[in-house]
């Protein structure tokens, strides 16, 4: 009878650590599925950005044209040229924000399933988290410079 239970205790534990080592892949596939899913929106994004570039590409080759023809910039070439700098800067701020909010997303995740594992964290998973801090710090970085900060 003893030994009946504990094999049925070492069965169970077994299934357990099974069921255990899914959860953690399932949780890395639906963190892979994200970023596919990330990846998606930005190509959506630049597809409809691209049309705007383009405008911004002629206006810029203009003002290069006009400024190789030996003649001084006039007030509209002064004029496109701030409007394409701040056009520029803010298309990249809001990039910027946009990858701060998804590397958080991202972090966030990788925190709740860290804590999941409590002590036990794997290696992987640290990493992980110290890469995305890490990108975080970098693109807040990059934020403030544009902001002028």
């Amino acid at each position: 009878m003893a030994d009946d239970r504990e094999a049925e205790l070492k069965y169970i534990y077994g299934a357990l650590q099974r069921l255990h080592t899914l959860a953690d892949k399932f949780s890395q596939a639906l963190i892979v599925l994200e970023q596919y899913q990330q990846i998606d929106d930005i190509v959506r994004e630049l597809t409809e950005e691209l049309p705007k570039q383009l405008d911004r590409i002629e206006q810029a080759i203009l003002i290069i044209l006009d400024q190789a023809g030996g003649r001084r910039a006039n007030r509209r070439t002064e004029r496109v040229t701030a409007e394409l700098r701040a056009e520029i800067i803010n298309s990249r701020v809001a990039s910027l924000k946009r990858q701060i909010k998804r590397q958080q997303d991202n972090l966030n995740q990788l925190e709740e399933q860290s804590a999941d594992y409590g002590a036990d964290v794997p290696l992987h998973v640290t990493n992980h988290i110290i890469r995305i801090q890490r990108k975080i710090e970098e693109l807040r970085e990059e934020l403030r410079f544009y902001q002028g900060e």
